[in-house]
């Protein structure tokens, strides 16, 4: 009976009907109360309704069933993360990780916590065991690709924040040249480069790339405010911060 009810649930997630798989997966757990995947389940439809606090009761509950749940503990990394509890955040991955060392996922998790909490070099270092094990996967999906960018942008920011430019445009050029649907790498590369007072042209032509594949974001316009100023554009400059207001 359980089963059957959990395995509508788990249809609605699918469909992103949130809101009926949280009425299945309750019904199902009224059935069988101490089944930990069904607790997880719930909690991963009540964070996609940003309900977090409701999210990591759930998730907190699943692994008091069964500890060596990984998927609950990163998913409540993820939680934690969104709700700015970086110290939980950073315990919540460190629990996923002792279970799987080989997975790029938690200290990447780990990486974006210390970044918050200003441990650029804890971050970096983080960022780049993260990087090592996406580089280990000789196929990576396109989820495990994102992943490596997200670590690569992540490693850039702070080697950026600790004064280490040369690295950080390293670092986000190769965002860039590996996964060219990279926005944020192309941002910072661009900011980075006009706070530099180097390769104006080309952080002009990348940005105004972007802006044409992805269209109009506030960052990117923003981006390319700061490049145009520093190359002297008044013009432009002023014309991509009305843009950037508008957008």
């Amino acid at each position: 009976m359980a089963l059957q009810i959990s395995e509508e649930g788990l249809r609605a997630m699918k469909r992103k009907d949130y809101h009926a798989a949280i009425r299945f997966f309750t019904e199902a757990l009224a059935v069988e109360d101490d089944r930990a995947s069904l607790l997880l389940h719930r909690g991963i439809a009540h964070a996609k309704l940003h309900d977090y606090d409701r999210a990591i009761t759930d998730l907190c509950a699943s692994v008091d069933r069964c500890p060596l749940l990984t998927r609950a503990w990163l998913f409540m990394a993820k939680v934690h993360l969104k709700q700015e509890r970086y110290p939980d955040a950073c315990r919540a991955a460190a629990e996923a990780l002792r279970m799987d060392t080989a997975s790029p996922l938690p200290y990447a998790l780990i990486a974006l916590a210390r970044f918050h909490q200003g441990e650029y070099l804890g971050s970096a270092r983080k960022a780049t065991r993260a990087l090592r094990y996406c580089a280990e996967n000789t196929a990576l999906s396109p989820s495990s690709a994102a992943l490596a960018s997200s670590a690569l942008t992540l490693r850039a920011l702070s080697h950026a924040a600790l004064g280490c430019h040369a690295a950080a445009v390293s670092d986000l050029a190769r965002a860039v040249d590996e996964c060219g649907n990279a926005p944020l790498a192309h941002c910072v590369l661009a900011e980075i480069r006009a706070a530099r007072g180097v390769d104006l042209a080309a952080a002009l032509d990348d940005i105004t790339a972007l802006l044409r594949c992805r269209g109009a974001s506030k960052r990117a316009l923003y981006a390319r405010a700061l490049v145009r100023y520093c190359a002297g554009d008044s013009r432009g400059t002023i014309a991509d911060c009305r843009a950037g207001l508008r957008a």
